[in-house]
């Protein structure tokens, strides 16, 4: 629940911030399906770090916490793509469904890496993977490269 809800508002946080640009490094500053991948990865890393302290398991914690912030994103950029290229458009109802849908595949991921998993990396490798994902999100936000999930839904894409 908490991703869900912080998810939701961090949507809007960098142009609360007054268009801050290092607020916009970790929140969404445009309408990209890239852009919105970070509604799930920052609020899921922000919950991971919260949980920390009262989490069984908590050297597997940094390598879950990296495994749900990639799952999360992926499945948010499949979904949007999965179901735009049926229906030709957007659909708001199903960009939630997609959000959902990411959040969940997170946690589960989160979940089977701490539960289910025999082997996993440090903390600090793990840490640093987190520290590496965090900088592409700068990367990527300075200087996003010409492609599809990071360009702007053309004008009237949810207006059907």
């Amino acid at each position: 629940m908490f991703i869900a809800v912080v998810g939701t508002a961090w949507h809007f946080v960098y142009a609360w911030s007054g268009q801050i640009a290092l607020i916009g490094w970790i929140a969404p500053v445009s309408e990209s399906v890239w852009e919105h991948t970070k509604l799930v990865a920052v609020p899921s890393l922000m919950w991971n770090a919260i949980a920390a302290s009262r989490l069984p398991h908590r050297e597997r914690l940094a390598w879950a916490s990296f495994v749900e912030a990639c799952t999360g994103p992926v499945v948010m950029v499949l979904g949007f793509y999965a179901y735009t290229s049926v229906l030709h458009r957007g659909w708001f109802v199903m960009d939630i469904a997609v959000f959902a849908l990411a959040i969940a595949s997170g946690r589960f991921a989160n979940h089977y890496t701490r539960e289910g998993s025999r082997r996993v990396p440090g903390p600090l490798p793990s840490s640093l993977l987190i520290a590496a994902l965090l900088a592409g999100y700068v990367v990527l936000t300075i200087a996003p490269p010409d492609l599809p999930p990071f360009r702007l839904p053309p004008a009237g894409y949810y207006d059907h």
